[in-house]
């Protein structure tokens, strides 16, 4: 595989209006548009920032589009593009949720941030960073997974708004790193710092399996 495009802050399309990230990147998220040869994609950043940009394949180039100025408080671990491209997730270190429009403006607000759907029960939400999130392939439906050793299944139906399916606590001995859906949504893929890959069924919350093997503590 060859490499089209390095994008740095070298760019002279970044340099001319000041567009990238002041900090370091954490996550993207791509976005193909079957209506033309542009491909979007979106970056996260330890800057608290969310950026859209465009890659022209035709002219071989990145276009900066916009940014969501201060999209969190904290740093931003995770971005997550929905599959049917209405919207995308982003999860951050200060155990926030937050909802987005893929259509970017730059008085963009959230949608909704996830978190204000729990009530202040802290049993209902991420006592800690909440470090990745998947989104259903059919969009109705996230997973979120944080330090705490926690994991949230989330309603996403509705663009608007939100609920609270189930809260899946200590799943692994340690703080959760990733996590991943099956195709047909039946199942889902947890890893941790505990060197440990675990399956679960969606609906009953229940392990299925679990996999050690790696000799580094993070996986």
């Amino acid at each position: 595989m060859i490499c089209s495009k390095v994008l740095t802050s070298s760019d002279q399309s970044l340099n001319d209006n000041d567009n990238s990230h002041s900090q370091d990147v954490s996550y993207l998220a791509i976005q193909q548009h079957a209506s033309d040869c542009a491909v979007h994609f979106i970056t996260s950043s330890f800057d608290n920032s969310v950026i859209k940009w465009e890659w022209n394949q035709g002219e071989q180039k990145i276009i900066y589009r916009n940014r969501i100025v201060n999209a969190h408080h904290d740093d931003i671990l995770c971005i997550e593009l929905a599959p049917n491209n209405k919207y995308f997730v982003t999860t951050c270190y200060d155990t926030t949720i937050r909802k987005w429009d893929t259509i970017f403006n730059p008085q963009q607000m959230p949608i909704l941030t996830f978190t204000d759907f729990t009530g202040n029960e802290k049993g209902l939400k991420h006592l800690a960073a909440v470090s990745r999130c998947a989104v259903s392939k059919d969009s109705s439906f996230m997973i979120s997974v944080s330090l705490d050793k926690s994991a949230i299944i989330w309603d996403c139906k509705e663009m608007n708004r939100t609920s609270l399916l189930r809260k899946l606590p200590n799943l692994h001995s340690k703080g959760i790193t990733s996590v991943e859906i099956s195709i047909d949504m039946t199942w889902f893929v947890t890893t941790a710092k505990a060197r440990e890959v675990k399956l679960w069924n969606v609906a009953p919350g229940n392990e299925e399996t679990t996999v050690k093997g790696h000799k580094d503590e993070e996986v």
